[in-house]
């Protein structure tokens, strides 16, 4: 019985772009919305915290998320 050593490997560089860009987008909107603090997001309540920091907390999940 002869076994095939030979092991194909697979490049995951377009992933780890991918990966690199929504990251970099996710943390703009966050730094953007740091230094605006719209006004109607930082007004507004939801569960007895500021929309914005609802956005930050979701958009700090989307980033775990991508690490992970």
């Amino acid at each position: 019985m002869a076994h095939d050593t030979t092991h194909v490997h697979k490049s995951n560089t377009k992933r780890i772009w991918t990966v690199f860009i929504i990251m970099s987008v996710v943390t703009l909107v966050e730094v953007f919305l740091g230094i605006v603090k719209p006004e109607f997001l930082t007004d507004t309540y939801f569960i007895s915290l500021k929309l914005l920091n609802w956005i930050f907390i979701i958009l700090t999940i989307v980033k775990a998320y991508y690490i992970a």
